[in-house]
């Protein structure tokens, strides 16, 4: 098992005018996305970290199945965006290429944020 996490930030010393931050990425090859939580229990696979100083942009999950939640993923390389996930041995979906992130607010003058996610090398 590994861990992928990146961390973006906005550099301008004035407040952003970024709304809505879609973040993307693809699932590393020979490896598939575990789908389980990654923390408690119902936080889903995707952990987003305010930074320091914060962004003040968050991140909604509400289930693997939902359509409305900040969570969104593909299994044809980032083509469309509707997959729904199907959990399977070991907590693993070997279908998803690509997982992104709807991150919701304006982003704050300097503000840091961390997203991480899990997968099972193949």
């Amino acid at each position: 098992m590994g861990s992928h996490e990146f961390s973006l930030g906005d550099k301008g010393a004035e407040a952003s005018q970024i709304a809505n931050v879609v973040v993307g990425n693809a699932i590393p090859a020979n490896s598939s996305m575990i789908v389980t939580d990654i923390g408690s229990v119902g936080s889903g696979p995707l952990s987003f970290t305010q930074g320091s100083p914060s962004s003040t942009l968050s991140n909604s999950f509400t289930s693997l199945a939902s359509t409305t939640d900040g969570l969104e993923f593909s299994n044809n390389n980032g083509t469309t965006w509707t997959y729904t996930l199907t959990v399977g041995a070991g907590g693993v979906d070997a279908a998803v290429t690509n997982v992104r992130a709807t991150l919701t607010g304006n982003h704050a003058a300097n503000g840091k944020f961390a997203l991480k996610f899990r997968v099972k090398v193949k």
